[in-house]
C-alpha cells in the first residue's frame, strides 16, 4: 500500500541519517562549496574534497605566510618589500589552495565523506586559528611596546609624512641603538596614556635647545634641517626659550614647525617611551612616495 511504502521511504532516510559517515552514500563535491571554504582557510576545500594530507599542508603554509606578514606589521621586519613579498606569499597560497581545490571537487564524481568532513572539524581548526592570532597580538603589545605600522591623522611631520599616508617602524631598534639626532620616532605621548606621536629627535640627554624662528638651535648651533617646514617665523611656538635636555630623554620636534604639538608643550620624552624608529612610507594616495625612506637622514646616520 501507498502508507506502507511511505513508512518504509521515511525509515530509509532516517537510517541513513544516522549511519556512520564513512557508510553514506557517495556525494558530488561541489566546486563552488570548495571554493568558499578555500577562502575562508587554505585548505578547507581540500578536506571538503578528500584531499587530507594536502589540506594540512596548505593550512600550514597560510599559517606561515600570515605569520611572515604579521612580522612586518609587528615592526619587527619593518621594510616594506619584506612585507610586500609576504603579502604575495600568503595570495599565492590563497589562489594554489582555490585552484587545487575546484579542480580537484570538479573530478570527483561519487565521494563518500569522512570524519574530517564533519563540520566540527572546520571549526575547530578555524577557533585554534583565532584563537592563536588573538593570543599573539595580546602577548606581543607589551613585549614590543606598540605596533609597527601606523596611519598619520594630523600634518604634524609634513612634508615628511602627510595626513593619511602609513609607515612602518622597527620596534627592536632602540634595543639595540641609542637614539640619534634626525631620527623619525614613534612613541608613547608623555602623561596621556595610550596616545601615540611620530615627531623626530632633534636633541639627546645634556643638549641645550632652543627653536628661533622654526629652526632647531642645538648647543648654540642653528641645525641643518632641510626636511622641515619652518612655516610663519611668527608663529606662537617658533621661537623659545632654552632648555637643557635630561639624560635619558629626548627632545622631539615635529617637522610641520608652526603647526606640531611636540616637546615644546610636553617637555623631553624620556627614552623608555620611544616605541620603534621609523622606516619607510608603506602607504600613500601618491604612488612615487610609497617606500620612500623616512627614517634618520643620510647626513645624520653617523
Amino acid at each position: 500500500t501507498s502508507t506502507g511504502c511511505y513508512s518504509r521511504d521515511r525509515a530509509n532516510r532516517m537510517t541513513a541519517q544516522s549511519a556512520p559517515i564513512n557508510e553514506r552514500e557517495p556525494l558530488r563535491r561541489s566546486r563552488f562549496s570548495a571554493a568558499i571554504l578555500s577562502l575562508i582557510v587554505p585548505g578547507f576545500g581540500q578536506f571538503y574534497a578528500g584531499r587530507r594530507d594536502r589540506g594540512f599542508v596548505l593550512v600550514a603554509l597560510y599559517v606561515l605566510s600570515s605569520f611572515w606578514v604579521w612580522l612586518c606589521l609587528a615592526g619587527i621586519l619593518p621594510r616594506l618589500w619584506i612585507l610586500a613579498a609576504a603579502i604575495a606569499a600568503l595570495l599565492c597560497v590563497y589562489l594554489a589552495a582555490l585552484i587545487d581545490a575546484v579542480t580537484a571537487a570538479g573530478k570527483i564524481e561519487a565521494y563518500v565523506p569522512r570524519g574530517f568532513n564533519r563540520w566540527y572539524f572546520y571549526a575547530a581548526i578555524a577557533i585554534a586559528l583565532l584563537l592563536g592570532k588573538t593570543a599573539l597580538s595580546h602577548a606581543a603589545d607589551p613585549l614590543l611596546g606598540g605596533p609597527g605600522f601606523y596611519r598619520v591623522p594630523s600634518a604634524s611631520m609634513a612634508p615628511t609624512v602627510r595626513p593619511g599616508e602609513a609607515f612602518m617602524a622597527d620596534v627592536l631598534y632602540f634595543r639595540r641603538h641609542g637614539p640619534r639626532r634626525g631620527d623619525v620616532v614613534v612613541f608613547n605621548r608623555p602623561r596621556q596614556p595610550g596616545a601615540r606621536s611620530i615627531m623626530r629627535v632633534v636633541a639627546l640627554g645634556g643638549d641645550r635647545v632652543s627653536v628661533v624662528r622654526g629652526r632647531a638651535v642645538v648647543n648654540g648651533t642653528s641645525s641643518n634641517e632641510p626636511y622641515a617646514d619652518l612655516g610663519d617665523p611668527a608663529a606662537f611656538t617658533n621661537t623659545t626659550g632654552e632648555w637643557v635636555v635630561p639624560q635619558g630623554a629626548v627632545f622631539v620636534l615635529g617637522d610641520n614647525r608652526a603647526n606640531s604639538v611636540d616637546s615644546r608643550l610636553y617637555g623631553p620624552v624620556p627614552i623608555g617611551s620611544l616605541i620603534g624608529r621609523v622606516t619607510e612610507i608603506a602607504l600613500s594616495e601618491h604612488f612615487d612616495r610609497v617606500g620612500q625612506w623616512i627614517g634618520t637622514p643620510p647626513d645624520h646616520a653617523q
